[in-house]
């Protein structure tokens, strides 16, 4: 069991330079037409990478901040319930619990929508 599991955990950390490749081309083809929405989305991607591969919670914050910031600019709020989930997350794991819980109340009302 022990050896399936470090085989797995391998595996992850070896596909870590591809998911940080494409995430950054995913930041790079949405910047260049200037599409907000999938700048937004991009930066709630390397969130993701964040929170899974390396759990650095103040990068995480970072980011996913700067995906909100990028979300209030377009109308298409498709997946933002991520980036709320991915702030809440973020504080909540550096004890900050009274910053997190509006954040995870607000990703609430998009998970019950779609």
């Amino acid at each position: 069991m022990k050896l399936i599991f470090s085989t797995a955990v391998f595996f992850v950390f070896a596909l870590v330079p591809s998911i940080l490749y494409y995430a950054g081309k995913a930041y790079e083809e949405p910047g260049r037409k200037n599409y907000t929405h999938g700048i937004a989305e991009s930066f709630s991607h390397k969130a993701a990478v964040e929170l899974i591969c390396e759990n650095n919670f103040k990068e995480l914050e970072r980011l996913a901040r700067e995906s909100l910031k990028w979300f209030e600019l377009t109308s298409n709020k498709k997946r933002i319930e991520v980036a709320y989930f991915q702030l809440a997350k973020a504080l909540f794991s550096q004890y900050r619990y009274d910053e997190a819980s509006p954040y995870l109340e607000q990703s609430q009302p998009f998970y019950s929508y779609q």
